[in-house]
Parts: structure tokens; sequence; C-alpha cells
């Protein structure tokens, strides 16, 4: 659990979250609603990386509420999405709710991990439609974006690949039998420590850290 937490950690602390985000971002601008589809895909992300909903809920607010509130949309929504968001760290492995719920019952965890897929991908496109159907009734919630091009798109994936691979490689490792939970867990944390020093980011240290208040 602390391996999967201090993933997280340092994913915050070393901006991959806010690259991320503004990646992500430039797909969805087309979609009414586009940067609360983004903080969606966001949450389902950072989720399936930190395990935790508290720190996906932390961080998404640090991430994306600013950037929400600086385009116009409405403040209260907005914040109920993230929270929403948030819940996803609950089903999509790896859960750190599953370790612990595995670990006392002795049950096989990588198990109890692809169970959370399928719930968790529902809860991502149940949360997407009802932020379109709000978005029929409200549309003065949801003002349009600046447009991009695709060539901008394209250069966006630069802030994305590196941890959705992130993503694969320490799920696919655990799934493949390559390693155990806890071996996953501890190759996640140095996978993200050295994205971060690969992508020349500045690990900040002064950052809240997304467990924090």
């Amino acid at each position: 659990v602390p391996l999967f937490l201090l993933m997280g950690e340092i994913m915050l602390r070393a901006g991959l979250s806010d690259k991320l985000y503004r990646g992500l971002n430039l797909w969805f601008q087309r979609v009414p609603g586009g940067l609360l589809h983004t903080n969606i895909v966001s949450c389902s992300v950072f989720s399936a990386i930190s395990g935790s909903s508290v720190a996906t809920a932390a961080t998404m607010t640090q991430v994306a509420l600013p950037e929400m509130r600086r385009a116009g949309y409405e403040p209260g929504f907005s914040a109920g999405l993230i929270a929403a968001g948030g819940t996803l760290g609950i089903m999509i492995p790896p859960s750190v709710i599953f370790v612990l719920y595995g670990i006392m019952t002795e049950t096989d965890i990588a198990r109890l991990f692809f169970a959370g897929v399928v719930p968790g991908l529902l809860a991502i496109v149940m949360y997407a439609i009802t932020v379109m159907i709000v978005g029929l009734f409200k549309p003065d919630w949801m003002p349009r974006a600046e447009l991009w091009s695709w060539s901008d798109r394209w250069k966006s994936l630069a802030n994305i690949w590196p941890i959705a691979l992130l993503f694969i490689f320490v799920l696919g490792g655990m799934y493949g039998g390559f390693f155990t939970s806890t071996e996953a867990a501890g190759m996640g944390a140095m996978g993200a420590l050295l994205l971060g020093l690969v992508r020349g980011t500045e690990i900040s240290l002064d950052r809240v850290a997304p467990m924090g208040n």
C-alpha cells in the first residue's frame, strides 16, 4: 500500500499529473464539457496509478479545478465531478482497498484487481453520459474551449504515453506473473521516479501531497 501511494506522490511532485491533464484536454476539446471529460479520464488514469480515492481526488482538485474555474465552468458541478471521479480509485486497479481486503481475507489480489476493471469502466462511461445530459440542459455550465490543431494533439501524446506505459508495465507485469502485487508497487514507484527524471522535470518537494487535507 505505501508503495502504490508513493507512486502517486511522485507523479504529482514530478508534474506528471499536470502533463497528463493538459495532454488529454486537447483530445476532448471538441466535446461539450471537454474539461469535465478530461477530468473523468484523468481521474481514472491516476486511480490506476495511485490506487487511492483520497489521493486521486486531492490531486485532481489541485490540477483540474483551477483549469475549470479559469475556463468558466460551473464551480459546484466541477467540484462534484472531481469528488465523484475520485471514487474510481476504489475500483480501478491497483486499488488500495482491494489490497487490504485481499490481505484480510487471504484472497488473490490480482484476481480482485481484475474484478474491478469492468465496474470501473462502467462508472467512467456513466460519468461521461451524465456530463453530456447535464450539458444539454445547462449549456452555460460548460463553455467551449479554444480549438487546437491536430498537430498540437499529436504533440500532446508526448505527455500521455509515458504514463500509459507505466500503467501497462505495472498491471501487465502483475497479471503476467512477472512479479507479485508488492513487487508491482515497488516497480511502479521506481518507474514513476525514472519517468520524472527522464522527462526532465524537477521533482518539487514543496507541492501539497495527494494524501494531504
